[in-house]
C-alpha cells in the first residue's frame, strides 16, 4: 500500500525538500518522539550501571529527591541534537549496506547490513555517550566520590574530556562500545524486518491499521531483544567510560529493569514513526 501522498498538503519546493532529506528528517522526527519517552529511563540505566542501587525504584527516589525531574533530563540536548544525526547515519547506512549485499536469504542480509551500520555508528557513538555519561552523572559523581564536571554544557565537556585524557580517551572503552553497537544493531534491524515479514505474513491485510501494529510490535520486540542480548557489553562499556571498577556478576546487570521498562515502547514508537514518516514522503 502506498503512504499518503504529500504533494496535496505540502507546497512543491517544500516536498522536495522533503522527500530529499526524508531519512533525515525520518530520523528527527522518531529521535523527538522517543527521547521524550526514554530519556529519563535512560538516565537511570546509566546511573545504576555506575553506582550501586538496591533497585529502580530507590534510584528513581534518590534521584527525584536530589535533582528533580529535570535532573532526569540531563544531557538530554546531546541527545537530540546528536542522536537525529546519529540515527541518520544510522538507517542510511543500513539501507545501503543490505541493499550492496548480494545474500539471497533476507535475514541474513539484514544481520550482516545491521552489523555494518553499527560498526559505523560505533565511531560516532562512542565520544558522545562518554559525554553524555559524565553529564548524566554529575551530581551523584560529585556526591560519592568528590569528583566534579567541569560543565553541563556537552561541547564543553567534550573538550573537556580530549584535554585531560587526549583525543583517544573520547574512545575509552571502544573495543566495548563497538562490540555492542555491532552485535546490537545486527539483532535490532534483523528482528525488526524479519517481524514485519512475518508479522505481515501471518496478517494477511494491508490495511494502514494492520500495518500500525506490525510495526509497533516488531519495533518493540526488536529493541528489547536487542537490549537484552547486549546489556552485559554496555554495562561493562559504561563502567570503562565511567572509569569504575568491577561489581562482580551482578554489576553487569545492575539497570536492566530500567531498560526492559524502555525497551519496547522506545524502540517501537522509534520505528514506527521512521517508518511511517518514509512512507509518508514516498519511500
Amino acid at each position: 500500500m502506498q503512504g499518503t501522498s504529500t504533494s496535496t498538503l505540502l507546497p512543491e519546493n517544500l516536498q522536495g525538500l522533503l522527500c530529499t532529506y526524508k531519512h533525515m528528517f525520518a530520523a528527527i522526527s522518531s529521535t523527538c518522539c522517543s527521547s521524550v519517552f526514554g530519556y529519563p529511563l535512560d538516565n537511570l540505566k546509566t546511573r545504576m550501571q555506575a553506582y550501586h542501587f538496591k533497585s529502580l525504584k530507590n534510584c528513581t527516589k534518590a534521584s527525584l529527591q536530589k535533582e528533580g525531574l529535570l535532573g532526569l533530563y540531563k544531557g538530554v540536548s546531546i541527545q537530540l541534537a546528536a542522536v537525529s544525526f546519529v540515527r541518520t547515519t544510522n538507517f542510511t547506512s543500513y539501507e545501503l549496506a543490505k541493499n550492496s549485499l548480494a545474500i539471497e536469504d533476507h535475514f541474513q542480509k539484514c544481520f550482516v547490513g545491521g552489523m555494518m551500520s553499527g560498526s559505523l555508528l560505533s565511531l560516532i557513538t562512542c565520544p558522545l555517550e562518554i559525554v553524555k555519561i559524565q553529564i548524566q552523572l554529575q551530581k551523584i559523581m560529585l556526591e560519592r566520590e568528590k569528583v566534579k564536571i567541569p560543565s553541563t554544557n556537552p561541547l564543553k565537556c567534550l573538550l573537556s574530556v580530549a584535554k585531560e585524557r587526549g583525543f583517544f580517551g573520547l574512545y575509552r572503552g571502544y573495543s566495548w562500545h563497538y562490540m555492542r553497537d555491532c552485535i546490537g544493531m545486527a539483532i535490532y534491524f534483523s528482528s525488526y524486518e524479519e517481524g514485519k515479514r512475518k508479522l505481515g505474513n501471518m496478517v494477511g491485510s494491508e490495511s494502514m491499521d494492520w500495518k500500525c501494529y506490525i510495526r509497533l510490535v516488531s519495533g518493540g520486540c526488536a529493541g528489547l531483544l536487542s537490549a537484552m542480548i547486549v546489556y552485559p557489553i554496555d554495562s561493562i562499556k559504561t563502567k570503562y567510560q565511567k572509569e569504575i571498577r568491577k561489581q562482580g556478576l551482578h554489576g553487569f546487570y545492575s539497570g536492566m529493569q530500567a531498560v526492559l521498562l524502555r525497551s519496547f515502547p522506545l524502540h517501537a514508537i522509534t520505528l514506527f514513526v521512521y517508518d511511517s514518516v518514509m512512507e509518508c514522503l514516498g519511500d
